[in-house]
């Protein structure tokens, strides 16, 4: 999926310029510009977003999303015997401008999409007919998340002995990083028990809570063998970007492969 930006850049304004403006003063023979939903003002250049939607959201710039973006530049000029001859653009760190250095800015020639992770600069500027550039345009921001939190879990104790059929206190330590957009927060999203009766052999452990203490049952069959008990914890993003990770803790069969390590 991808989510449509188009972005306007106007070329010699003086003050600030309405939508409808923007409109009735562009360069048709260049750019088709239509369904203008919002804009800001600059002296010289100005950013719109028009109303075109993808995945049921306009993209609004310098916010978080998990898509991609599809840029769509406009350029008008409101003197219109000047007209616009040229658009160029460029993504990341080194900004396109009308000095920039070779290979940094490149001819625009139609949308372009924006895919990488964490914060990408846009650049741009038109030239008129003469060769004249903008003066003063601002980049815009875009910024896509699309991974989820990196987590980590572990159990104490991880092994459950001898198997006497008591509770044995359990705690686990967990931990969501997310470095694109920032922190996450992480729950309990399932248990299980090898044995099918997770009911009666885990306590005190509650799914959707960010729970890390509990107890489980050191009981096992000799006939079903080694008791694996899991929990599954799950973190999430702001954006709904989710990762998990998982702890076991068993109840052996026997000790015979601990007392031949030793």
């Amino acid at each position: 999926m991808t989510i449509a930006l188009t972005v306007f850049a106007l070329i010699g304004i003086t003050g600030p310029a309405t939508a409808a403006e923007a409109a009735a003063t562009s360069d048709s023979r260049t750019y088709d510009v239509q369904a203008v939903a919002g804009f800001e003002t600059g002296l010289v250049s100005l950013a719109f977003i028009d109303d075109r939607l993808a995945a049921g959201q306009p993209y609004t710039f310098d916010t978080w999303v998990n898509t991609d973006v599809e840029v769509t530049l406009h350029a008008y000029n409101p003197i219109k015997e000047a007209g616009v001859r040229d658009t160029f653009y460029g993504v990341g760190d080194e900004l396109c401008t009308p000095d920039a250095a070779p290979g940094v800015c490149q001819p625009y020639t139609g949308p372009f999409v924006v895919d990488g992770t964490a914060g990408t600069t846009v650049s741009f500027y038109s030239t008129n007919t003469s060769g004249a550039s903008e003066t003063k345009v601002e980049p815009v921001e875009v910024l896509i998340d699309k991974e989820p939190p990196v987590m980590s879990c572990s159990a104490s104790p991880e092994e459950l002995w001898a198997p006497n059929n008591r509770f044995i206190d359990v705690a686990t330590a967990v931990t969501a990083v997310d470095e694109v957009s920032g922190p996450a927060d992480f729950w309990l999203d399932a248990i299980a028990d090898s044995y099918g009766d997770a009911d009666t052999g885990i306590q005190g452990f509650e799914l959707g809570e960010a729970d890390i203490d509990g107890s489980m049952l050191a009981k096992r069959s000799g006939r079903l063998g080694t008791r694996v008990y899991t929990l599954t914890y799950a973190s999430a993003d702001h954006l709904g970007n989710t990762g998990t990770c998982e702890v076991t803790v068993s109840v052996p069969h026997d000790q015979r492969r601990r007392n031949s390590l030793s």
